[in-house]
């Protein structure tokens, strides 16, 4: 297979993106990866980003000084939902995509390697999409 780096990155980017809103619950994000493996999560506002939680923004919240090896799931989400919030955990400097540019344009900005995964916005702004650098991955490998 011959690989197309000028694709469009619609072709390769994941469309059915689960979201979160500054109002809802860190929990929530803890729940969307544990349930669907992601490691980011896009905050909304209606349609427009507005910022992005990664796996690793959750771990800056140090679970460890609070609870032990036997920590009961509902105590963990509750301690996570009052020790801080979305708006305050999210990053609002989120590097994105527009679904114009192509896998190329994608694979230069993880090139950087100071993240894993690009929303992508269409001409008005909104979040359509998400692109990882997994996804590039089994591109790569000629899994999608």
């Amino acid at each position: 297979m011959k690989l197309k780096p000028n694709e469009k990155i619609a072709t390769i980017a994941t469309t059915d993106v689960k979201t979160v809103t500054k109002q809802d619950k860190l929990s929530t994000v803890w729940e969307l990866m544990s349930e669907f493996g992601f490691h980011h999560v896009p905050v909304v506002e209606g349609t427009k980003l507005i910022g992005a939680i990664s796996h690793t923004d959750l771990m800056r919240i140090n679970f460890s000084t609070s609870f032990g090896e036997q920590t009961d799931e509902r105590e963990m989400y509750a301690w996570l939902d009052s020790t801080t919030s979305i708006a305050e955990v999210m990053q609002t400097n989120v590097v994105t995509i527009k679904e114009s540019e192509t896998i190329r344009d994608a694979v230069n900005h993880f090139k950087t390697g100071k993240f894993h995964g690009l929303p992508v916005l269409d001409k008005s702004g909104s979040l359509v999409a998400m692109v990882t650098s997994t996804d590039i991955m089994k591109w790569i490998a000629g899994e999608i």
